[in-house]
């Protein structure tokens, strides 16, 4: 009889018809684009039509079958069958490396004989080390993906590539190409970062025992075979790649199928090819946003009058998406700010900023003291001889406080950061911040809005008009990316799906960066996505208690830096008026009195001298007065006597 296989993933379907001695009759693998249903009728249609095929041994596998509750009885565990077709493809295997659309796995410690000891691993929630991952970094670049292989061939270097993300790669991406780097060796440096991702997530410490076969989609790429090769250090002997490469799994499935004795009429699969498509009902779905608030970023950013002011101090917040410079005054106004795009050149747009602020105060003000923050607090601290380079979560904070001395919860999101802090009578008691996903920041909104053919400014109000958001799951962007496609083809609006995305964002950051932390009875919403009503909303809906926008929360960071240098520069100013010379003359004389009571300087000629100069006992034996004459004001000079 025969045998008929089927493996449906997140993009593709396949298939493969084998007769009773286990050669292949047919086979297919075919990106459904979220139709399985028609995917399966195309190829039970032709099973019947072109090989006459009435009854067959039948079984499924596949993130994606569970679909199909009908053909429950026939569905096998997608390991087993990944296995199982490896070992009748090839028995010398010790090991399994299979990269998929949306799964990467790796199964060691293999044997025909025994497989008591076999261990396994997957990716989670992330795209990074997957077929997908290329996907989206391919279009970016406005190439086919079946082009991907033959262009990553022609590469001469190997750029350095985040393969953490697929949103912040793009960021990497967008250098090179500003560099001048070839298409070409991007598209290779990308299939390196998806190996390496591959690697550290999910293969890890585990050794990978030889030889190992390559499964998957992405097997068709061959950069990504040389990263392979390279990243574990591989020979071509280590490798087994089997003809049917991209389709193990299905093939698996007919060796289980027939083994089971799962027969089954072709009308029978047919009949019982329903799909379960999941209606968005109350359960399923979220509560409409609109009720929560309307318009509350509106107002936020009003600086005091500054006519008059000619002097201030600067925070300037430098993170990778934006860069915010806030100028306050001597009674902690801010008197000028502003919000600009970085577009990864920091130190141009940091100078664009304050020559803009200086332009507003013409070219009079008095910088008194620059603070830095955020990811390029260094680079641009140490250029511009900061008296201050602060933590971004000391920042945040500080610029909380400041507005509201009863916060004790802040939830910041910026373009590719978002930090949870909680803080206690005005000090941070935790910090989280998000690791390696984009799914709970900004560039998430903005990647999805793009692709929706939305303008970034009219994402908020259009889920607000949602009445049914849509519930699209919180994994990993490239992953949500498919909920949106499904739900595009299912013909929901794009009301219901931007509504959904502003409850994914929540999500994302609830569960990954805040977790199972306090969330106390006063909390901020800062960064750039609080100008996105839709998201404040949809934390109030989750959390079900109120959040609060504070006055400029887009630039928390940098007025926080801000008011920092002026403190510590207000507490110099202090210290200089304690040690006075008057001070420094009794501190000098009390010393005298307590070290050198009696001493007349007087040299005996018939004694030899011996002993330690006064200054190296004071300040190099007892390295202790150092701090003390820093304390008092003194600039420490060892004597080299």
């Amino acid at each position: 009889m025969y045998r008929v296989g089927v493996d449906i993933g997140y993009s593709t379907f396949k298939y493969i018809i084998v007769d009773d001695k286990e050669q292949e009759i047919s086979s297919e693998y075919v990106f459904h684009r979220g139709n399985i249903e028609a995917a399966f009728m195309s190829m039970l249609e032709k099973i019947e039509n072109e090989y006459k095929i009435k009854e067959c041994y039948f079984g499924i596998t596949g993130d994606q079958a569970e679909r199909m509750p009908k053909l429950k009885k026939y569905c096998l565990n997608e390991v087993t069958a990944l296995i199982e077709g490896a070992f009748a493809s090839d028995s010398s295997l010790q090991s399994i490396i299979e990269l998929g659309a949306q799964k990467a796995k790796f199964i060691t410690n293999l044997s025909k004989q025994d497989r008591t000891h076999i261990k396994f691993s997957m990716n989670s929630s992330c795209s990074a080390g997957t077929g997908s991952f290329l996907e989206e970094q391919v279009s970016r670049l406005g190439i086919s993906l079946y082009e991907y292989s033959d262009y990553a061939e022609k590469a001469t270097t190997i750029p350095r590539i985040a393969g953490r993300c697929s949103v912040f790669s793009k960021t990497d991406m967008i250098h090179h190409q500003q560099e001048g780097v070839k298409t070409e060796d991007i598209l290779l440096g990308l299939a390196y970062a998806l190996v390496r991702n591959f690697k550290a997530n999910v293969v890890q410490k585990n050794a990978v025992t030889l030889p190992v076969m390559l499964t998957g989609g992405v097997v068709h790429n061959k950069g990504v075979i040389t990263a392979l090769k390279e990243v574990f250090q591989l020979e071509d002997k280590d490798i087994l790649i089997p003809k049917h490469f991209d389709k193990v799994s299905a093939f698996g499935a007919t060796l289980l199928a027939a083994e089971k004795q799962h027969a089954v009429t072709i009308e029978e699969l047919k009949s019982a090819a329903g799909f379960s498509h999941k209606e968005n009902t109350e359960q399923d779905g979220y509560p409409a946003l609109y009720p929560f608030g309307q318009n509350e970023s509106i107002n936020k950013h009003t600086c005091g009058n500054a006519l008059t002011v000619r002097e201030g101090y600067l925070g300037i917040d430098i993170g990778s998406t934006s860069t915010n410079l806030v100028l306050i005054d001597d009674e902690k106004n801010v008197i000028a700010f502003r919000y600009l795009r970085t577009k990864g050149n920091p130190r141009q747009v940091v100078q664009e900023g304050i020559d803009s602020l200086q332009e507003q105060f013409e070219h009079r003000l008095k910088i008194k003291g620059i603070g830095t923050t955020g990811s390029g607090r260094y680079l641009i601290g140490n250029e511009l001889k900061a008296a201050l380079i602060v933590d971004e979560i000391t920042a945040q904070a500080k610029g909380a406080v400041e507005a509201d001395s009863e916060v004790d919860t802040v939830f910041e999101i910026g373009g590719q950061d978002s930090k949870y802090i909680r803080i206690q009578n005005g000090m941070v008691v935790d910090f989280e911040m998000n690791k390696i996903c984009a799914a709970g920041t900004g560039s998430f909104i903005e990647e999805q809005a793009k692709k929706l053919d939305i303008p970034i400014e009219d994402f908020s109000q259009l889920a607000l008009k949602s009445e049914k958001p849509l519930n699209l799951g919180d994994r990993c962007t490239v992953f949500i990316e498919g909920n949106i496609a499904k739900a595009l083809a299912s013909h929901e609006s794009k009301e219901d799906i931007t509504a959904g995305l502003a409850y994914s964002i929540v999500n994302n950051y609830l569960n990954r960066v805040v977790g199972n932390r306090t969330v106390g009875s006063k909390v901020f919403l800062q960064g750039g996505i609080a100008h996105n009503q839709a998201v404040i909303n949809a934390f109030r809906a989750v959390l079900k208690c109120d959040i609060i926008v504070p006055s400029f929360f887009s630039v928390t960071g940098a007025l926080g830096t801000a008011l920092l240098v002026q403190e510590k520069l207000a507490q110099h100013v202090s210290k200089d008026k304690e040690t006075s010379p008057a001070i420094q003359r009794d501190v000098l004389q009390e010393i005298e009195n307590l070290f050198l009571k009696g001493y007349t300087g007087n040299i005996d000629s018939t004694k030899r001298t011996i002993g330690i100069p006064r200054v190296l006992f004071l300040h190099k034996l007892f390295p202790m007065f150092h701090e003390v004459f820093k304390t008092l004001g003194f600039n420490v000079i060892l004597s080299k006597a």
